[in-house]
């Protein structure tokens, strides 16, 4: 996992901000190198793997974003209508 997450190809600047070098100290008290990681550095790093578990991911995925693409188009064409005896009750309060 290390060395995958070293040979990403990716600007130093998103690596900065995904990925944090940490220490962790294992059963045998020993120190061992491990990383911390973003969300979107996950996601990013197992875009690049290959397999079933990184391909039930990928699918995932791509299925939330299209949800979530759906309800944000959604609102977007949703604009109700307000009646017109409703606005002028707004226009006749507001005025007076």
């Amino acid at each position: 996992m290390l060395e995958a997450i070293r040979n990403l190809d990716c600007s130093s600047e998103f690596n900065g901000s995904n990925f944090r070098p940490v220490e962790y100290q294992d059963s045998k008290g020993e120190t061992r190198p491990s990383v911390d990681m973003t969300r979107d550095g996950l996601s990013y790093l197992i875009m690049g793997f290959k397999g079933l578990k990184a391909l039930k991911f990928k699918l995932a995925y791509i299925t939330a974003f299209n949800k979530m693409e759906a309800e944000l188009r959604a609102r977007l064409t949703f604009q109700p209508m307000l009646s017109k005896t409703y606005m002028a009750s707004i226009v006749s309060t507001t005025s007076t």
